[in-house]
């Protein structure tokens, strides 16, 4: 079993929602965060503020991860802080919906680079760092509408390229082992900030359509990152953390 004390770990996206509650989770078990974001700088500062009061390590550092270049320099600067990196949780992503009919490619196109690529980049460059070395841990944060049947037309460039992070993670898993264990978390509706501007008659439809009747909080989805990172006998796996809503 892992220990995630003194290990050294990237979140991407991490100013804010799931990936906050990831950095603050693993700083509170004693992990040295890296805390990721591409443009909410003062966020992404205040979980650092957070995690040092208490007691524990984390530095920002500014990436666009859906930039190769980007994805290079925050390892190279991951490394000068830390020495190495052990855990890599690939969260960033692109929010909005999109609808089929649009003839917005260039949304296709910049969930796939944010939603997808970003994992693929981010992977490689955790990879060719830790060649040879044991045990590494990747945990990918996807979504239900990746999954299966769960798609959502609204969302469809979203749960497109959701849907490649799922299939990536259960090839990369394959490539990899037995010295990186790589995972998958599916959400369903999750209250993050990006539920904040929605209207609540809307908001209590979505929680009708899962089988505990509320959202699930970025905690909760933290907690399961966590559960991963200490079983060192799941690899390949997409997780659904969905309150239910997969069932109905």
């Amino acid at each position: 079993m892992m220990s995630l004390k003194n290990k050294f770990a990237i979140v991407t996206g991490s100013s804010s929602g799931i990936g906050r509650a990831i950095a603050i989770r693993l700083a509170k078990e004693g992990c040295k965060v890296v805390v990721n974001c591409k443009d909410s700088i003062d966020k992404a500062e205040k979980v650092v503020e957070e995690i040092k009061g208490n007691d524990s390590e984390s530095t920002f550092i500014r990436a666009d991860v859906s930039k190769q270049e980007d994805v290079k320099q925050l390892f190279k600067e991951a490394l000068d802080a830390f020495g190495s990196v052990d855990i890599l949780i690939n969260n960033a992503s692109k929010q909005g919906s999109s609808e089929f009919w649009d003839d917005k490619d260039d949304e296709w196109e910049q969930h796939f680079r944010n939603d997808f690529m970003s994992a693929v980049m981010c992977s490689r460059e955790f990879l060719k760092i830790n060649k040879g070395k044991k045990v590494k841990k990747i945990v990918n944060i996807s979504s239900i509408f990746g999954c299966g049947d769960h798609s959502n037309a609204s969302f469809m460039p979203y749960s497109a390229a959701k849907a490649a992070l799922n299939n990536f993670t259960k090839n990369l898993a394959r490539e990899v082992a037995p010295n990186t264990l790589v995972n998958t978390i599916a959400p369903g509706y999750v209250r993050t900030p990006m539920w904040d501007n929605v209207d609540e008659k809307s908001i209590k439809a979505c929680e009708n359509e899962t089988l505990i009747k509320r959202m699930i909080l970025p905690e909760e989805i933290a907690d399961a990152v966590r559960f991963l990172l200490s079983n060192d006998a799941m690899t390949g796996q997409v997780i659904l953390v969905d309150g239910g809503l997969s069932l109905k």
